[in-house]
């Protein structure tokens, strides 16, 4: 008998078990329990530990500073360096006492990593000691020995950070103009994070399991690439006479390219990085496209610009679909507790829901759907091309008169319907990416044309509908779940026009009890008939409860801030979800209490119940996702005007503290 925990299949090779017509819907529901098995007690301990450990630090850390901003003018200087004075202090000493290799010595380390960043500013401002510079400098050079030794992944994310940080402001403030002029500023930036990324690999093949993180890597390759992509490509656009503008950028991307391409194909199996290399082509070749459409006075331009930007998209999704089988595994990854696809399959014959005539045939078809499924970045890149492609058309088409505000509706809807049939019946790189753009065109000109024509309340609600109309019909993933998003803030904004304040509250309850329904009963829906609309819908949820409690505090489209009633059932819904998925009675009762102590802070139990979503259902990017949103919640609720800085403060303070006594408490319970 194989151990629940033991058994992970990726989701990509479960898509082919439901191709199968002799696999039952039964048989499809065990197999899914099989691969998505619920965390133990003692898993979940461990998981809450770190969470709220970690959770206590981050708002403790942000209570503090927002206290200190409030009383900034009424602290002597001695009281202003005390504070993180001695913040930093009980960090250290609370990571010591705990040790490194703890999680909450990890915490503290971090904790005291960002508070002697503030000491340091403080003394600098209080004393004038220095400038920015040797402010940034020794702050990266002091943190550089605890980085080391806490061996934490958002640890180096912040340093990462922090590096890169220091090396724009020492570069503005001694090298500027002619560093920056001569763009040898984006160069050192590649350098310093390629230097970042290969010691991050260095320590992977010595087998430092921390350094396993597959979120990492394109990290760092973003930063490397982005910046000298984009000076490169502007470049390119206005570029007139003369290869001096190119060096040394073009050598420079070159050389990494190649080396990026070469690493991460021939040595080490890693989609994303080889994706995001392969975007930096598309975008340069787009570059050189834009600069031909400049020089021309022909329309027809813009729609060439459009068809090749499908083009290289479609061209560089077939690169990636071919080299993902070939791609090497990683020999000296962290050992997973995964089997391989026999066992699983054994097991299910095992328990009598496979014949052993079918394992063979069911393997191949697996492994063959597994090696061409890609990541989610590799969608979300083709949707931001189609995206901007889209655009090309439509200005194409507003141009040449074909679209006009009386035929615009019409035309709009043709484009989506003719899109999502398209995309369902033919199957090719080229005609997805196309069937994407003409669906965001569609949708772009039926949202003008009806805008022209009637009312806000009436648009948005012509809007939400077709919104919903893609999620149902467009059977793209991604298509999908932008639609769900879209049709949610439009839905949002027409609620704000003809409805009480209070109608924005009931909606984002319904969307989180959206979301944990779609999570908690992942193994029924996925053996359905919606399986396929699930990833897509289940996903767009999440970023949806986001997007909405974001736009209420930053006041996107006149939104109005989540009341007492959206704050109360937030929590009344994270404590029901935890009872669902085994919490305990003293985390439920710890929950409700932080709940009720943030009702101004709602974004806080939003995003502790996709955390524990996350975890439930062992979904990474969950929990990504959620970590990504506290970051913004918490930059959106330092700008909150409704409440003061000394509120913002105590709330913070206060829900850090039961955090800490939470994980503690679930420490001592193991």
């Amino acid at each position: 008998m194989i151990n629940d925990r033991q058994v992970q299949i990726e989701t990509e090779q479960l898509l082919a078990l439901r191709k199968n017509p002799h696999i039952s819907k039964k048989t499809l529901k065990r197999a899914y329990e099989l691969a998505f098995p619920v965390p133990t007690a003692a898993e979940w301990q461990g998981y809450l530990s770190s969470l709220f450990y970690t959770l206590g630090a981050a708002l403790l850390i942000c209570g503090l500073l927002f206290f200190t901003d409030y009383h900034w003018d009424d602290l002597g200087y001695l009281q202003r360096c005390g504070v993180f004075g001695l913040s930093t202090t009980i960090s250290a000493i609370v990571a010591y006492m705990k040790g490194r290799r703890t999680t909450a010595g990890k915490v503290a380390l971090t904790c005291a990593s960002l508070l002697l960043g503030g000491l340091l500013i403080v003394v600098s401002k209080v004393y004038q000691t220095g400038e920015w510079h040797v402010i940034l400098t020794l702050w990266s050079t002091l943190i550089l020995p605890w980085c080391i030794l806490a061996e934490f992944a958002p640890l180096w994310l912040f340093a990462t950070g922090l590096f890169n940080t220091t090396l724009y402001i020492v570069c503005r403030e001694l090298f500027d103009p002619w560093f920056f002029s001569c763009h040898y500023f984006e160069v050192s930036v590649m350098a310093l994070n390629l230097i970042l990324l290969i010691n991050w690999e260095v320590g992977f093949w010595q087998g430092r399991t921390w350094m396993g993180r597959r979120w990492f890597p394109p990290i760092l390759t973003m930063a490397a690439v982005i910046p000298t992509m984009v000076s490169l490509g502007s470049i390119l656009v206005r570029w007139k006479s003369g290869l001096n503008l190119l060096f040394p950028l073009a050598p420079a991307l070159a050389l990494a390219w190649c080396g990026l391409l070469f690493y991460y194909s021939k040595v080490r199996r890693d989609i994303s990085v080889l994706s995001l290399t392969l975007g930096s082509g598309v975008y340069l070749g787009t570059c050189l496209l834009w600069r031909f459409v400049l020089q021309s006075n022909d329309p027809g331009a813009l729609l060439l610009l459009a068809v090749g930007v499908i083009a290289q998209i479609s061209i560089a999704l077939g690169l990636l679909r071919r080299m993902a089988p070939a791609l090497p595994a990683d020999p000296k990854a962290p050992k997973r507790e995964t089997p391989d696809v026999k066992i699983w399959l054994g097991q299910l014959a095992t328990e009598g829901y496979l014949h052993s005539t079918q394992l063979e045939d069911i393997e191949l078809a697996m492994r063959v759907q597994n090696e061409s499924a890609l990541p989610w970045l590799v969608g979300a890149l083709t949707a931001l091309g189609a995206f901007f492609s889209s655009i090309f058309l439509l200005i194409y088409l507003l141009v040449e008169g074909v679209i006009t505000e009386h035929n615009g509706v019409v035309f709009g809807l043709a484009m989506c319907a003719a899109a999502s049939f398209a995309a369902t019946v033919i199957r090719s790189e080229f005609v997805t990416q196309a069937c994407l753009s003409l669906s965001f065109c569609g949708q772009l000109t039926a949202w003008l044309a009806f805008g022209f024509t009637h009312d806000k309340v009436e648009t948005a609600l012509f809007m939400a509908g077709l919104q919903l109309a893609v999620v149902m019909f467009y059977p793209s993933v991604f298509g999908k779940f932008l639609a769900v998003n879209l049709s949610g803030m439009f839905l949002a904004y027409w609620l704000t026009l003809v409805a009480h304040p209070i109608a924005i509250d009931l909606l984002v309850v319904a969307v989180a009890c959206l979301v944990v329904f779609l999570w908690i009963y992942q193994h029924e829906i996925l053996a359905g008939p919606y399986a396929k609309a699930h990833a897509s819908v289940a996903m767009g949820s999440v970023t949806l409860l986001f997007t909405l409690l974001l736009s209420t505090i930053v006041r996107v489209g006149t939104l109005p801030p989540i009341g007492l009633v959206g704050a109360l059932g937030l929590t009344a819904l994270a404590v029901l979800a935890a009872r669902g998925m085994g919490g305990h009675n003293r985390t439920s009762i710890q929950l409700a209490i932080v709940g009720l102590l943030s009702c101004s802070a709602p974004g806080v139990m939003a995003a502790v119940l996709v955390l524990l979503l996350g975890f439930h259902r062992r979904s990474q990017t969950l929990r990504g996702l959620a970590i990504t949103f506290l970051l913004a919640f918490g930059s959106a609720y330092y700008y909150h005007l409704d409440l003061s800085l000394l509120v913002k403060s105590m709330v913070l303070i206060v829900s850090g503290a039961v955090f800490l006594y939470m994980a503690k408490s679930v420490e001592q319970s193991k």
